[in-house]
């Protein structure tokens, strides 16, 4: 029996004693981690272990080391695997079909399973009935943060206007996720023909005046050559034009050129497109509408120019790859991710409410 004294060294306590009493801290953190790593498998394993360090007594945490850290991660990670079933070794789509796919009100959320030409489209039928009633489609791609065995995610948004009287809110929603194994024309007519027949099966009609998408050549004759009647927008050069016509069709000509705030934010607008892809979204959303003038025309130039660009194409993409803890996740966290977005997508199309929104002005007074 061994006791415990503050005159007794720790040479006559057992050793096997010591090095668990020198664990305690690591063991408590790492079973409540775990607990938290089973009920929020997508979360980054080194977000879980800051928020529990948070809350965890100083005392605890200021024992922990880098070993500690490393070992608590790699016990989350078992953690998550335990929640999902053995991951495919080769292409996925016998495991997808094994699968109920659902959504938070039990939708099917798998529109086709394609293993002859290995495309797999995500979305409910409410998603395809709402996107088929919508004149305009933005169309991109993100590749780091596509499960193994396939070379992209593609993603179909269209936009919401919400006219709140003072001003007009769109909303963007992400409906359509493709997962496709290059990005080569003819797969890109495969995806589209996948999504027109799955419409035709529900008596529904896919048929968009417009397409906004990126530089990428192989989508712009895809979709020249499976919709004829549609127009593309994705150029820089005529996206600028555009924008200076409206400038000046709205009266703002004046305006740009003074040194006047209205002045200043329409001119730093035709920087977005010279910013790294993955930076324009969070600058957009960020440095400019934040700062937006308040002007019924600035206002006006900012509902046309929201449309003609895939920004929150891309500011989606970038919210969805921080999902997720590493690239290339396994198939069962890429699901996961993409049901829980859909709760997202369920209340923007919900949000039809047109009540004028009060300003700080008015609550003010």
């Amino acid at each position: 029996m061994v006791l415990y004294s503050s005159r007794l060294s720790f040479k006559t306590i057992s050793r096997r004693m010591f090095y668990k009493a020198l664990n305690l801290p690591r063991k408590m953190i790492s079973n409540s981690t775990k607990r938290k790593a089973a009920d929020q498998g997508i979360y980054r394993p080194l977000k879980i272990i800051r928020e529990e360090i948070v809350k965890s007594p100083v005392e605890l945490t200021q024992q922990l080391n880098s070993n500690d850290i490393n070992r608590i991660r790699k016990n989350i990670y078992h953690e998550h695997r335990k929640n999902y079933p053995i991951l495919p070794k080769s292409l996925t789509h016998d495991t997808i079909k094994r699968l109920k796919i659902k959504t938070n009100i039990d939708e099917d959320f798998l529109l086709d399973n394609n293993s002859e030409k290995n495309i797999i489209i995500f979305l409910s039928k409410k998603n395809l009935k709402y996107i088929c009633e919508k004149s305009i489609i933005f169309v991109d791609g993100t590749f780091s943060h596509c499960p193994n065995f396939f070379y992209q995610m593609f993603t179909l948004h269209t936009l919401l206007k919400i006219d709140r009287l003072i001003i007009i809110i769109i909303l963007h929603i992400p409906l359509i996720f493709a997962l496709l194994p290059n990005k080569t024309i003819e797969t890109y007519k495969n995806m589209f023909k996948i999504i027109v027949e799955k419409c035709n099966e529900f008596g529904l009609l896919f048929m968009p005046n417009l397409f906004v998408a990126d530089f990428e050549q192989a989508i712009h004759n895809a979709i020249n050559e499976m919709f004829p009647l549609s127009k593309i927008i994705g150029c820089r050069f005529y996206l600028s034009q555009s924008w200076y016509r409206n400038i000046q069709n709205l009266g703002l000509t004046t305006d740009y050129r003074s040194e006047t705030e209205i002045g200043k934010w329409l001119r730093n607008i035709f920087g977005l497109s010279f910013l790294n892809a993955v930076e324009v979204g969070e600058s957009y959303t960020d440095d400019f509408m934040s700062t937006i003038p308040e002007n019924q025309a600035v206002q006006e130039f900012n509902t046309i120019s929201s449309q003609r660009t895939t920004n929150a194409c891309e500011s989606f993409h970038a919210k969805f790859n921080k999902s997720f803890s590493s690239p290339h996740p396994n198939i069962f966290v890429f699901i996961d991710v993409l049901t829980q977005l859909q709760i997202d997508t369920y209340i923007i199309m919900q949000n039809t409410d047109t009540r004028p929104l009060t300003t700080r002005y008015q609550k003010k007074k």
